[in-house]
């Protein structure tokens, strides 16, 4: 009985350190090939100037982070993906939509994003949204509409 209560004992205290590092969010349906999404908080890389999140699809290994800081006016949503960099905004004026990188939080060469996105879906996101959202709101809007925009 002892030996029963220990591999249980032992068993939760995985399963919390497991979610002590990132913790489910919010899942979708994408209607893409991409399949079904999940958004993960990563609680141990997100601090007091910007919030980690990162999102999986079920028919790909890629996993996409974006990351959350506040801006002039506006939240950034700056999501890194393999050869990929993409910045949503989340403006005051209630605009949530694809923009333009800024330079301070671009790491790749412009040219190497412009091949894996589709140039027709980038200026149909130009505008996702014109009603205010939350945080997590906006996060699901990225996890369904980053399919359509990815080659």
């Amino acid at each position: 009985m002892k030996t029963k209560l220990i591999v249980l004992v032992g068993v939760i205290c995985l399963a919390f350190a497991a979610q002590a590092t990132e913790k489910k969010m919010m899942k979708g349906q994408t209607f893409t090939s991409m399949g079904d999404y999940e958004v993960y908080k990563d609680l141990d890389k997100s601090n007091d100037d910007f919030k980690i999140f990162v999102i999986k699809y079920e028919n790909t290994d890629e996993t996409f982070v974006v990351r959350v800081c506040e801006g002039d006016n506006c939240h950034n949503y700056v999501v890194y993906g393999n050869k990929l960099e993409l910045q949503y905004k989340a403006k005051k004026n209630n605009v949530f939509g694809l923009t333009k990188m800024d330079k301070e939080f671009r790491k790749l060469d412009k040219d190497v994003t412009a091949k894996r996105i589709d140039r027709e879906q980038m200026f149909r996101q130009k505008v996702i949204s014109t009603t205010p959202k939350s945080e997590k709101q906006y996060l699901g809007l990225i996890a369904c509409y980053l399919p359509q925009l990815v080659k």
